[in-house]
């Protein structure tokens, strides 16, 4: 009976957590997005009007980013619903899986409740620009739910396990292929806790098939671009260009990068942080097969933040997770140290997790008194914010039948234009490559001839003819831009942003 109540309880507040979470995202629904999430969104898009990933559509993802935005614009819609629906989608399933994994190590449904009270607090956190759908809540959503099958099964393991299991974690690297290390740092902690030689025995076989599934989903993917005749793009985007990116990153020192990539200077979450720390060593001393699984997920994190050698804020939310569950269970396992000691010391556990509670709303709160527009302003300055007046601006500005190309890195000007963007390369990042610059300039002046764009628009946000000359003196020499200073002229003192216009297009007969 006291079972069935806990239940009855624990159901209704997930249920009263999802209804925040959906608040909560529901309060910045109109914060411009950010252009990464713009690129996933527009390569969706313009996949599902029939155009080819990689080939065509560019970017240096893999393709299940691609994929999912394209799953939720066939359910409800290409626009900002897509992006609220991937959104609440990931931090509900998120937030279930992260409840589990309390109530699996705690053996109480205290320390799920705890941990997804946690998540519910910091998963929409602005400094670490949590409460927009970027790559890295995907990957979350993927990590818990394969962490959760480990630890509740990973003693009754059969094939249908392994097979979800292995799903899960080449999904993960599907997203961004850092996630490996989490996959091999759960293998390594499933064999150590299996060191006796029958479940030894019976643990390496299940990794290695979990590694076999990896391999045969991945080679599914390259097969499938070989044969679509798009493997030398795919190779090129996801595997070259970003060996690359790696390599500007500009931190060299291995063990530097480690020392960034931990949440210190996100003073929102290092509460969760200290005490996630404390939980780990209490279960390696008290519980050594949970100790292994959490030790193994928080090592995990600092290696994946650090690979691409770039420290953005968004990369940070991998923590997010792994503090959540590890923060719930402290408090449990606070209590129980407690109350060994003194029967009487109950008190202290609830009064930590109060106090943690609230030191974390007190980070968390204030952001909601500022607009969705603050918000932006907070994390990037004004340029999201401009991005989206502009694109509104060139919709009202263009005909329906015309389209703009941008020379700069802001993709949400195609996504809340509603405009088809007339080459795949649509962010100049890769044409600033040096391995690629040349190639990828002649496949864009090639889009641009045939689809003949009526505008062209250098970077944001430019507020006048100086800061526009600033800005495009230093590409002058480069063969895209030398391109566009020969068929198209600028617009002098007409419009507050950096547009120029086709020498011979109706676009010029209409603004003189």
């Amino acid at each position: 009976m006291n079972y069935s109540k806990l239940s009855l309880y624990s159901t209704i507040t997930l249920i009263g957590l999802c209804f925040l979470i959906i608040l909560a995202r529901i309060y910045t629904y109109h914060e411009p997005l950010e252009r990464d999430i713009g690129v996933y969104a527009v390569i969706a898009h313009e996949m599902l009007n029939g155009r080819e990933l990689y080939s065509d559509l560019w970017d240096h993802k893999p393709p299940a980013i691609h994929v999912t935005f394209a799953f939720a614009e066939m359910l409800v819609g290409y626009g900002s619903q897509s992006i609220f629906f991937l959104n609440v989608l990931t931090a509900i399933i998120s937030l279930l899986g992260i409840y589990l994994a309390g109530n699996i190590i705690t053996k109480s449904s205290i320390g799920g409740l705890l941990a997804a009270v946690f998540w519910v607090i910091i998963s929409s956190d602005l400094t670490l620009q949590a409460n927009q759908p970027n790559v890295e809540v995907f990957i979350n959503t993927c990590l818990i739910w394969s962490f959760v099958l480990l630890i509740k099964y990973e003693k009754h393991l059969d094939f249908t396990k392994i097979l979800l299991i292995g799903i899960l974690l080449t999904i993960t690297s599907l997203y961004k292929q850092i996630t490996i290390i989490a996959a091999a740092f759960f293998i390594i902690a499933y064999l150590l806790t299996n060191l006796s030689w029958l479940d030894f025995k019976k643990a390496t076989f299940h990794s290695v098939w979990i590694f076999l599934i990896g391999m045969i989903i991945w080679g599914g993917v390259f097969l499938y671009f070989l044969l679509n005749g798009r493997f030398e793009a795919f190779y090129e985007a996801v595997f070259q260009y970003n060996q690359q990116y790696i390599q500007m990153g500009g931190g060299d020192n291995i063990f530097l990068n480690l020392f960034k990539a931990f949440p210190f200077e996100f003073t929102s979450i290092i509460p969760l942080f200290i005490l996630s720390i404390i939980s780990i060593i209490i279960y390696l001393f008290n519980n050594t097969r949970y100790g292994l699984y959490l030790l193994a997920y928080f090592l995990a994190v600092p290696i994946m933040i650090a690979l691409p050698n770039k420290f953005f804020p968004h990369y940070y939310q991998l923590w997010l997770p792994i503090l959540s569950i590890a923060g719930g269970i402290a408090i449990v396992e606070l209590g129980k140290i407690f109350i060994s000691v003194n029967k009487n010391w109950t008190y202290f556990s609830k009064l930590i997790g109060v106090a943690l509670m609230v030191s974390l709303l007190s980070f968390q709160i204030p952001s909601f008194y500022l607009s969705a527009n603050e918000w932006s302003y907070k994390k990037y300055g004004d340029i999201f914010i401009d991005s989206k007046k502009v694109a509104i601006m060139l919709d009202r500005v263009l005909l329906p039948t015309e389209t703009f190309y941008q020379f700069g890195a802001e993709s949400t000007l195609y996504f809340y234009s509603q405009r088809s963007t007339p080459s795949g390369i649509f962010f100049h990042y890769p044409l600033l490559s040096p391995m690629f610059a040349e190639k990828f300039s002649q496949r864009v002046i090639k889009d641009l001839e045939h689809y003949k764009p009526e505008l062209i628009v250098f970077g944001l946000p430019l507020k006048n003819k100086e800061i526009t000359q600033t800005y495009i003196d230093p590409f002058k020499e480069h063969p895209l831009v030398s391109w566009i200073m020969q068929h198209y002229h600028p617009i002098p003192e007409k419009l507050p942003i950096a547009l120029w216009v086709k020498n011979d297009g109706n676009l010029k007969g209409r603004l003189e």
